[in-house]
């Protein structure tokens, strides 16, 4: 498959912007439930402001999924917090081992709750977040994974941030505690450089530019992650939310899911995040070796990232090394999940 610029059509790595003018009909936002909201320019950005309204506070611990990406604990790490693990289950769920967190957390302790890859919280996670705000400890939710599905957790703060499922070049919603929620409201708007190359891989893909995006969005991506930066959500990210075409993205990401599913399986592949219920942020396929079937993917122009690197000054006994994700999101259909599944027949068939 080639695009209209006469180039092989890559599959994954980051969104291009969209035509917003093809979905006039507006949806309401599927967090458009929460009582009050702030957007910062990233979900790292919400958590420093977190870290540091909390430490104000005397907070200094925060308990943590044993398995979970560097962003969501960097702040808590660079402020000097004790951060403890909690074991999830095999499928990286809350479990019940999960709940010993309630004999330990106290009045200066925070835990931080997520959902990974779309599902939706086990009676297990519901159970921990109520007992832990109970027993006095500050609960964060992240549902970064679960845009489309949000809600169910008593937390003290809840937050997404939205650029990992949606067309957007930043922004993250933060609820809950009002302090926090002001102080994200205040901060000021940060540059649009994203944006620009957003609407730069855009028209490359339309073949009206020859300039390749990927150093452009790799320098605008590593600039969003820089430790202590501090923005709000861009106008033009604030002005897109609310033009998504929210339920169709979701049918999109269903229906790829269930025939990527289904093709994977006819390979023998294990999928981590079987669904419904909740709707996948990616498909996360287990294999033996992710770092090379990720290499042999991006050689047939598949990017599919890897959810996890261990963080560093992280120590669990066990880390997950063996998922990769595969990419399901709104940019395609069945005839690229085809695409997929049949590249990824030949890498692991070269396995071994």
């Amino acid at each position: 498959m080639t695009t209209p610029g006469g180039r092989s059509r890559t599959i994954g790595s980051d969104f291009e912007s969209i035509d917003l003018n093809l979905h006039p009909e507006p949806e309401a936002l599927p967090w458009a439930g929460y009582e009050k909201i702030s957007y910062a320019e990233t979900g790292r950005q919400v958590l420093e402001t977190v870290t540091h309204v909390l430490a104000a506070r005397g907070f200094n611990e925060v308990f943590v999924p044993s398995y979970l990406c560097e962003s969501m604990i960097e702040p808590f790490q660079h402020h000097g917090w004790r951060v403890t693990p909690f074991n999830l289950t095999d499928d990286l769920q809350i479990g019940e081992a999960a709940l010993e967190v309630l004999e330990l957390a106290g009045a200066s302790s925070a835990v931080l709750l997520a959902s990974y890859f779309g599902r939706l919280p086990t009676q297990q996670h519901v159970k921990l977040a109520r007992g832990a705000r109970n027993a006095g400890a500050f609960v964060i939710e992240d549902e970064t994974h679960r845009v489309f599905t949000p809600g169910g957790i008593e937390a003290n703060v809840t937050f997404a941030s939205l650029r990992k499922l949606l067309p957007v070049a930043d922004g993250a919603y933060v609820t809950g505690d009002d302090e926090i929620v002001r102080s994200v409201g205040a901060l000021p708007e940060g540059a649009l450089n994203r944006w620009q190359a957003m609407d730069l891989k855009r028209e490359f893909i339309e073949g009206r530019s020859v300039l390749n995006p990927r150093k452009a969005l790799v320098e605008a991506n590593e600039e969003l992650e820089i430790p202590g930066r501090m923005f709000g959500a861009s106008s033009r990210t604030l002005q897109s939310l609310v033009k998504l075409p929210y339920s169709q993205f979701a049918e999109t990401r269903a229906s790829n899911a269930r025939a990527l599913t289904s093709k994977l399986s006819e390979l023998g592949v294990r999928v981590l995040n079987r669904v419904p219920p909740g709707l996948p942020s990616h498909l996360v396929a287990i294999v033996d070796d992710p770092i090379r079937v990720q290499r042999d993917l991006s050689e047939r122009g598949i990017f599919a990232p890897i959810h996890w690197g261990q963080p560093e000054g992280f120590s669990v006994d066990h880390w997950r090394g063996d998922l990769i994700s595969l990419p399901i999101d709104h940019r395609y259909g069945e005839s690229d999940m085809r695409r997929i599944a049949a590249a990824m027949e030949e890498v692991l068939g070269h396995e071994g």
